[in-house]
């Protein structure tokens, strides 16, 4: 299965704690889970509620470009979870909040949960969290420990003193909640879980610390067990109703562009925007027609004579096979070229240079199911000679500029390989 998790460190700034976080998750994973962990920018770097709901659109569009790329699950991965009721009612893959996770799984560790936070900022945010997930009268304790990311990435680096100075700062704060009656106590975040993580048995004073990157993780892998094994999901009523795809268009629109592109295309009337404009393409580039005779057993053929093909059916449809091409292959065809031109395109405009043999190979899938036939598509990209990472950037932005993929978007299942 692949993981997805959305931290919201910035991936310069907090180089020495994304690449911990990284190995450590992988370290955690049970065999078979691939997860990759991205970074954000900008950061979380005011603590405020603007800068959360910020960071949320953008997690929101992560969360629906990771859908479209093929991952199994999506984690929160910032304890204050905003945007989680959102993505929940966007994405159809189970999503997973860093923070409701982990104090639903404190809550059977002991009966009263003190939360250590980064900043006193969150103190109210975490309360606030607690009521919303139904453990307000559980959460008794809260207390942030006025550090900033960096004071970890230090740690995380490799500085050992200030790995130590961080463990005392948590255990003097977190002792006071133990002698108070906390009985387990929740480093809410996962700046200092993972800095806890890696102590075995770490407590305070008996109280178990519970550590919220390793919740995190090991709940997703259950969800998407649970979600391949029934087909469980959220409730699709009232509580996460399925947004339409047209509303994950307009929220893609919003975060790539803004509230200016967004009223461009909101037609007040069918045909015009709220402008009084046409919103019509303002011209076609390129237009071609292919005759199509005969179904699955006959022939394809452009107006201009370039494309002249048999069709026949494959032996899988009950078909002859042998000579000739079928609307499948074609598919892959028209889909892996188009993609590679825009593969070259998103190179071009991020100044990387390409190897002279980029190949992507496409392959379609018909699935049977109750409601009939439908498509599945894999697009393997290979590219030598670049990092993996590097790659992985630009399909992720060839699949945004394809005109494929976007036709094929909220109605295909695909899923992106760079081999």
């Amino acid at each position: 299965m692949k993981i997805y998790w959305q931290s919201f460190v910035d991936g310069v700034v907090g180089a020495s704690y994304l690449a911990r976080l990284q190995d450590y998750l992988r370290e955690i994973a049970a065999p078979g889970t691939e997860v990759t962990v991205f970074g954000m920018t900008p950061p979380d770097r005011d603590f405020g509620r603007l800068s959360e709901m910020r960071c949320a659109i953008q997690a929101v569009a992560a969360g629906i470009d990771a859908e479209d790329a093929g991952y199994d699950a999506f984690v929160m991965g910032h304890f204050q979870d905003p945007g989680l009721y959102e993505l929940r009612s966007t994405l159809r893959i189970p999503v997973i909040g860093t923070g409701e996770a982990t104090l639903l799984a404190a809550s059977q560790l002991g009966r009263r949960i003190g939360l250590v936070t980064l900043d006193p900022a969150f103190e109210v945010w975490h309360l606030e969290q607690a009521e919303r997930y139904g453990l307000g009268d559980r959460v008794k304790f809260c207390t942030g420990m006025g550090l900033t990311p960096q004071d970890f990435d230090v740690c995380f680096g490799g500085d050992s003193g200030k790995r130590r100075e961080l463990l005392d700062g948590f255990t003097q704060i977190a002792r006071p909640m133990v002698k108070q009656g906390a009985d387990v106590i929740v480093p809410a975040g996962v700046l200092p879980g993972l800095l806890v993580g890696t102590e075995k048995g770490f407590n305070v004073d008996g109280a178990p610390v519970v550590n919220c990157a390793a919740v995190a993780l090991k709940s997703a892998e259950m969800w998407v067990q649970l979600h391949q094994m029934s087909d469980l999901e959220p409730n699709r009523g009232a509580a996460f109703a399925l947004a339409p795809q047209r509303a994950r268009e307009d929220f893609r629109k919003l975060a790539a562009q803004g509230i200016p592109a967004l009223a461009q295309n909101a037609p007040a009337t069918p045909g015009t925007t709220s402008q009084g404009v046409s919103d019509m393409p303002a011209k076609i580039v390129y237009s071609t027609e292919v005759t199509a005779t005969g179904g699955r057993e006959g022939t394809a053929k452009s107006a201009d004579g370039n494309l002249d093909v048999a069709l026949v059916m494959p032996k899988e449809f009950g078909g002859p096979g042998g000579d000739g091409t079928n609307p499948e292959q074609l598919f892959a065809a028209a889909w892996s070229a188009c993609f590679l031109s825009a593969t070259k395109l998103v190179a071009r405009l991020n100044k990387i240079t390409l190897p002279a043999d980029p190949v992507i190979t496409g392959r379609i899938d018909v699935h049977s199911g109750d409601d009939g036939y439908s498509l599945g598509a894999e697009l393997k990209i290979s590219i030598p000679g670049l990092e993996k990472s590097v790659v992985q950037e630009i399909v992720d932005g060839a699949h945004q500029r394809c005109p494929f993929s976007k036709a094929t978007r909220g109605n295909v299942d695909v899923i992106l390989t760079v081999v």
